[in-house]
């Protein structure tokens, strides 16, 4: 189950977003589109604990996360000011997702990400 969501600085400049789960960290799966700009994370087996569905951020290039729950999944959807590169890591109970600017590559309409649990 997601319990937790924490927006903060990263030392890269970008912004870490912290996922806490009870159970384990579920298996990631996640789509980009940069039109409008969105991450589209979705949670395999997972539920959403989390008190607000929409976490307000407006900063660090990212607008708001908005959590969805159905299908045997939780999806969270990251809207973005701009496109944004991430990078994600496990460690114990949570993951983290590190956004950053990507103005270096070209656009592209859609980029696939997943992460699955060892």
């Amino acid at each position: 189950m997601l319990t937790d969501i924490d927006v903060q600085p990263a030392d890269n400049g970008g912004v870490n977003v912290d996922l806490s789960f009870t159970g384990g960290v579920p298996e990631l799966r996640s789509y980009r589109l940069d039109s409008p700009p969105r991450v589209a994370l979705d949670l395999a087996e997972a539920q959403s604990g989390l008190t607000n569905r929409r976490i307000k951020v407006g900063r660090h290039g990212i607008e708001q996360i908005t959590a969805l729950e159905g299908n045997g999944r939780t999806r969270l959807v990251v809207t973005l000011s701009e496109p944004q590169a991430f990078t994600s890591s496990v460690q114990d109970n949570h993951l983290r997702l590190t956004f950053e600017a990507d103005s270096r590559r070209s656009p592209r309409p859609f980029s696939q990400h997943c992460f699955r649990r060892a």
